[in-house]
């Protein structure tokens, strides 16, 4: 997304919009920025070889608050900085590229312009092309583009193969089992009359560990798996509990049991169990208990479910070549 800030800095470094950013070269680097009015991206390739070598933190003359930048990130030839832009338009950008920036070349980074971010060697007067790489900025010898094209396909067909994989027969058992698991302590801690209703959250929670642990894959039957399972044994969870909280409360459950009164502790149960159902299930209390721990259930699945969908996302990436000013 190009924010109407960043129309500024495209003009001053007569960058080119493409696919919701700006890219080109500031003091020899392939850039990328992007973002909207609070958040500011700022992609720099720092080029091939010793990259990995050099600490990126050291170079810089000033800390990094001093720019609003809050994450500064090298991940092999590529550095990319988060910046928290709300206050003061895009000066903050502007400094971090007159100030910092010539210090990458002095640290030891070479620029697109001199070197191919490929194959690492000089550019020269060789045929040159600028490849936007998924979002990645790229500026390689032509004779390099075929390399990175394959790359690609390679790393696609890689990707495509995990997305097609199928679920193990065995992942929704799992995904039972540990569902249950999570109900045992949600039933238990009752009986010592403490109510915790966020222990709910073990139940989607479960079921989502047990699915993966044997061998599911992330996708609509593991969600749905989760939401039937927690629809089901969350009321069954709180109903058991409620009745442990009785034998709790009538029993003294703290007082050194032995296993000569289990039978006791069980008759009492279904004793107590009788008597709950004589007097109507569906009471206030027992009611609003409920909608709270669906409420933490509920808060445990959407935020699970997200976090999966976000982790497990798989990209496919396309090199496109895009028209740049040097």
């Amino acid at each position: 997304m190009i924010s109407s800030g960043l129309v500024q800095l495209q003009n001053e470094y007569n960058l080119t919009p493409h696919n919701g950013g700006l890219y080109g070269f500031i003091q020899g680097f392939p850039v990328l920025m992007c973002g909207d009015k609070r958040n500011q991206y700022l992609w720099i390739n720092v080029g091939v070889g010793h990259a990995d070598e050099i600490n990126v933190l050291k170079l810089l003359s000033h800390p990094l608050a001093t720019y609003r930048i809050k994450d500064y990130t090298q991940h092999y030839d590529m550095l990319i900085i988060h910046f928290h832009d709300k206050s003061a338009g895009l000066t903050f950008i502007h400094n971090y590229i007159q100030t910092e920036m010539p210090a990458l070349y002095e640290g030891g980074f070479l620029g697109g312009q001199t070197v191919c971010n490929n194959c690492g060697e000089a550019i020269g007067d060789e045929p040159s092309a600028f490849l936007v790489v998924g979002t990645q900025p790229e500026m390689v010898h032509e004779r390099c583009v075929d390399d990175i094209t394959a790359m690609v396909e390679k790393v696609n067909a890689q990707a495509t193969v995990k997305l097609n994989e199928r679920s193990s027969k065995w992942a929704p058992l799992g995904a039972v089992l540990f569902a249950l698991l999570g109900v045992i302590p949600c039933v238990a801690l009752y009986a010592f009359d403490i109510h915790l209703p966020f222990l709910a959250a073990l139940i989607p929670l479960g079921a989502n560990y047990g699915h993966q642990k044997f061998g599911g894959k992330p996708g609509k039957v593991r969600y749905a798996l989760m939401i039937v399972l927690s629809l089901l044994l969350v009321p069954i969870a709180h109903y058991a509990g409620t009745i442990a909280g009785m034998v709790g409360s009538t029993y003294s459950i703290n007082s050194g049991l032995t296993a000569s009164d289990l039978p006791n502790i069980i008759a009492q149960a279904n004793m107590l169990e009788r008597a709950f159902l004589r007097m109507g299930v569906i009471t206030d209390d027992f009611i609003f208990g409920l909608c709270v721990v669906y409420f933490f259930t509920l808060l445990a699945l959407i935020l699970t479910i997200r976090k999966t969908i976000r982790t497990s996302r798989i990209d496919i990436y396309k090199v496109e070549r895009i028209d740049v000013h040097h």
